[in-house]
């Protein structure tokens, strides 16, 4: 047989002429030598050398001419045959026809059954319905357990193999792994460790970037509006989007079957589009333009539901990022551009000088955008009428949820700003304005009417409100009652990740709920989710959050699968780890670095850095400090950083060094920003 074999690859183990599958398996049989198509055989298995599935290694051709090596998988328990979307996007096939059809996904989550040698990346599926026409039943061959079958691709091997290793008694499952967590996720995760203190990455001013210059060329204002054009990432990128209506259409059959199993939230749901309705921000797609010229795509979306909302507690939630048939989301097509937000650190910084805060956010701030008419089509959704008949409607204006949204409402609150001479309330805006959510303030009650009510007319003249404004100082709230919209409560409201007790005007933490984590905290994964939770930009937990990621590193050292059970000892840690969470629900930090007092009256102030380091982790903190009234002072803690130290062991002096360049970034940062 291997004499015949067209397949290039030896045994791993003997380095003979076979696969490493067929090491100790001799084979008696004559093959007929028949000419294949296959320029490159392979067989997938698991390297325990358990069981053989039904795989083959081939090379397919693009429509560009590009050769792809792809890993196929026969399976007769599937009657459909699939192809990855991330291998469509490597081999860009021609696309030839769409169609409908049902079906339920397989995968889509990953499993403790298997071992890491184990993984097979599978590129090509091939079900019933053309398993078949590629697999000859007639040339088949079968020998201890292990069976060769002839295919379009030479043969492929499949069956239990012949144990060389005797000790060897337990049997290994396979199985697909979808969504692991891959390095550089990870990187992203551990770098919000550092927001604030990573030096800035060189790169061109957002005025430079194509993208931009594209916007500010297009953006027009029509009828008391901005009206922009999608940011594509080329001119062809709209081109490659399909008609997905009858993805469509299947997403809304089973968003209909959820609803009605709740009245209320699909009457709420409802009333949230009639409001878009009657606002004009989405319209009906006139009959004889559903299949227009334009490209066309279909969102998906569903009701996202959020209590504690003080506007809006339901709110439909568009996924651009949803699939075409050829694997083509709206999302891939748009560019989210250069970020336009200043540093999510130097606003909170700034946000606690002022001994009276204010924030605010625009409401429905996308959605106070319009979107030229030739790119409307690309925002469709489908929406039920009274009677069950199905409705084609689109955004005429910006919706959220598309890749480009974000960049889009920057670009254009910038844009407007522009206009306006730099006074100190324009000044402020485009300093602390972090997407639609203005942190702001003043040292005396005073200056509060003028500057608010001038940030409302600006922002009015872009048919733009401030809206839930929230101060911790009742005498503007007062004043202000019947010009801005206030809001009173008790309860902490969010401020960029931070939850604010305006009564109090101290920061506060929620901690973790640790009775919906404490029995299901048991692998790397779950785990990694719930430190993910303790993001606090300011650093003002960091030793708590220090202790769960020095637990997390040490079970990364042993080397330990996402989804494998983590041993009893580490498992108890992480749960008293999650306990102690509660006492950050009675820890509070004074907003206003120095309440009472006016930040532009304060003098001899003075930065005081702290840094040190261990084996396991170094950090840093700094502290403002000014003197008092009878030569006193007072003391305010600003910023603090930790991270945990290198797998890789560094030495002591080193680390208490990189201790000390956080302490200088973190000071640089706060006497420029505070």
């Amino acid at each position: 047989m291997s004499r015949d074999c067209k397949a290039r690859t030896r045994c791993t183990k003997c380095n003979g002429a076979h696969s490493t599958l067929m090491c100790g398996v001799r084979l008696e049989m004559n093959i007929k030598k028949e000419e294949s198509e296959a320029k490159e055989g392979a067989v997938g298995s698991d390297k325990l050398g358990d069981v053989a599935l039904l795989t083959a290694k081939i090379q397919v051709s693009g429509s560009d001419g590009t050769v792809v090596i792809a890993q196929v998988m026969f399976d007769n328990g599937a009657d459909r045959s699939y192809i990855s979307s991330k291998f469509v996007r490597k081999c860009k096939p021609q696309w030839i026809i769409s169609a409908p059809m049902p079906y339920s996904s397989f995968g889509g989550h990953s499993t403790d059954d298997y071992y890491h040698d184990s993984l097979i990346e599978i590129d090509i599926l091939i079900g019933l319905d053309f398993y078949w026409t590629l697999i000859s039943p007639v040339d088949a061959f079968q020998i201890n357990n292990v069976v060769a079958m002839k295919s379009l691709f030479d043969y492929v091997l499949s069956g239990r193999l012949y144990k060389t290793n005797a000790t060897c008694t337990y049997s290994v499952p396979q199985s697909l792994c979808i969504s692991s967590v891959s390095d550089s996720d990870l990187c992203k995760f551990w770098d919000l460790e550092t927001v604030g203190v990573k030096p800035r990455e060189l790169v061109e001013s957002y005025s430079e970037t194509k993208v931009f210059k594209e916007f500010e060329s297009t953006v027009k204002f029509v009828n008391g509006r901005y009206e922009v054009a999608l940011s594509w990432k080329d001119d062809s990128a709209k081109e490659k989007l399909l008609n997905n209506d009858v993805i469509a259409h299947e997403g809304l059959g089973r968003l209909m079957l959820k609803l009605e199993h709740d009245k209320e939230l699909k009457k709420e749901y409802k009333k949230e589009f009639d409001g878009y309705e009657s606002h004009h921000m989405i319209e009906e797609v006139p009959r004889q333009d559903i299949s227009g010229v334009n490209p066309v795509y279909y969102m998906p979306h569903g009701p996202v539901v959020k209590l504690s909302s003080s506007s809006t507690k339901i709110r439909p939630v568009f996924d651009a990022s949803a699939s075409c048939y050829n694997g083509v989301s709206l999302n891939d097509c748009l560019s989210s551009g250069p970020s336009l937000n200043p540093d999510l650190v130097e606003v909170l910084i700034r946000f606690r000088r002022w001994s009276i805060a204010v924030t605010a956010d625009i409401r429905k701030a996308f959605l106070q955008i319009s979107v030229q008419e030739k790119d409307r089509d690309v925002q469709r959704f489908l929406w039920p009428r009274d009677d069950d008949t199905i409705r084609h409607m689109r955004f005429t204006h910006v919706p959220f949820g598309n890749t480009a949204s974000p960049f889009l409402l920057k670009a254009t609150i910038k844009h407007h700003l522009d206009k306006y001479p730099p006074t100190s309330v324009v000044q402020d805006m485009k300093a602390n304005m972090y997407t639609d959510n203005w942190l702001s303030g003043v040292d005396f009650a005073v200056e509060a009417a003028d500057k608010f009510c001038e940030a409302c007319s600006i922002l009015a003249d872009a048919s733009m409100d401030l809206t839930k404004f929230v101060s911790n100082s009742l005498l503007i709230t007062s004043q202000l009652c019947d010009k801005v919209p206030f809001i009173n409560s008790d309860e902490p409201n969010t401020v960029l990740v931070l939850k604010w007790c305006n009564s109090q005007d101290s920061f506060s933490s929620d901690g973790i709920n640790s009775n919906s984590f404490v029995e299901v905290v048991s692998t790397k994964r779950s785990i990694l989710s719930v430190i993910a939770e303790s993001f606090y930009p300011l650093g003002l937990i960091s030793p708590y959050v220090m202790y769960g990621k020095i637990l997390f590193q040490e079970l990364w050292k042993l080397g330990l699968t996402w989804d494998q059970e983590i041993p009893s000892e580490s498992k108890l840690k992480f749960q008293r780890w999650l306990l102690s969470s509660q006492n950050l629900k009675n820890y509070q930090i004074d907003r206003c670095y120095f309440p009472q007092k006016a930040w532009v009256k304060l003098s001899h102030m003075e930065l005081h850095g702290f840094g040190d380091a261990s084996e396991k982790g170094y950090g840093a903190c700094v502290h403002l400090r000014v003197p008092v009234e009878n030569g006193s002072y007072k003391v305010s803690l600003v910023s603090s950083k930790s991270k945990v130290a290198p797998i890789k062991t560094i030495t002591l002096p080193r680390l208490e060094l990189m201790a000390s360049l956080f302490v200088f970034t973190i000071s640089q940062l706060c006497e420029e920003y505070s």
